[in-house]
């Protein structure tokens, strides 16, 4: 049995699209886990901030403050914004981790319906992160208190970081849904 030219280009066209599905699958799993990891590290360390005292640098995060020994740290100020920071930080982390995880069960064959779940799941991690990172910068004068020097530090540029990948699996899952979409088309 011979098969007409528009079967031939479909044939043709299949290995291609596999192929940029499992891409995107690939880039969407390693930029989520570069990203989790990015979150863990500057979620944890308490290096947001670093302020210079003169005797001694501040180190201050999230969760605690620290001041030159290491020994020496405390917990971060409990104020409404400051708890609002923490509360999207963990929100944020949560739903890129679950983003991953819903991620990874869709790549068995299911309805185009069910794909944009990660695609939300991350969007909205992202906002998350942005109200973190938007919320601790224009309240750090109120932990500073004073002038002295200071600068964003690691752990700072670590969760910006984190949140550009988020952005760029939002990105992806985004082009993967699109591409599934139009591929689940060509089959009906």
């Amino acid at each position: 049995m011979k098969m007409n030219d528009s079967e031939s280009a479909q044939t043709k066209e299949k290995p291609e699209k596999t192929c940029l599905s499992r891409l995107l699958f690939a880039t969407v799993t390693v930029v989520t886990v570069a990203a989790l990891v990015c979150l863990i590290i500057g979620f944890g360390e308490s290096s947001w901030i670093t302020v210079d005292r003169g005797n001694y640098t501040e180190h201050i995060g999230i969760w605690k403050i620290c001041t030159g020994n290491p020994s020496e740290c405390y917990s971060a100020p409990s104020s409404d914004w400051m708890r609002a920071v923490q509360s999207f930080a963990v929100i944020g982390f949560v739903l890129l981790f679950f983003c991953f995880i819903v991620s990874i069960v869709l790549q068995c064959p299911c309805e185009i319906h069910k794909r944009w779940a990660p695609i939300l799941i991350a969007v909205f991690g992202v906002i998350s992160l942005l109200l973190c990172i938007a919320i601790f910068s224009s309240k750090k004068d109120e932990i500073i208190k004073g002038s002295p020097p200071q600068r964003f530090s690691y752990s700072f540029g670590l969760c910006i970081t984190a949140m550009i990948l988020a952005i760029i699996v939002v990105i992806c899952l985004i082009v993967e849904y699109i591409f599934t979409g139009t591929n689940q088309k060509g089959k009906g």
